[in-house]
């Protein structure tokens, strides 16, 4: 089965420069190859904090909703 990670490190591979998340709100751009250095700089942490490479962790992404939002 593929996972997610797979997907997102086979797009940075093929199409690094690729669009992989916009921030509608300010049209910040990240593309699959900036993802992938972040998720290996979150492996990093987490392997430093004990959990072992196919452990299971829970992150959030929170999103900040300015005025305009509501």
């Amino acid at each position: 089965m593929r996972t997610i990670p797979d997907f997102a490190r086979q797009r940075a591979y093929l199409t690094p420069d690729a669009t992989a998340f916009r921030d509608v709100a300010t049209g910040r751009v990240w593309t699959f190859a900036e993802v992938d250095r972040l998720a290996e700089r979150l492996a990093v942490v987490l392997e430093g904090r004990g959990l072992a490479a196919g452990g299971l962790a829970a992150t959030a992404i929170m999103a900040v909703c300015r005025p305009r939002c509501g």
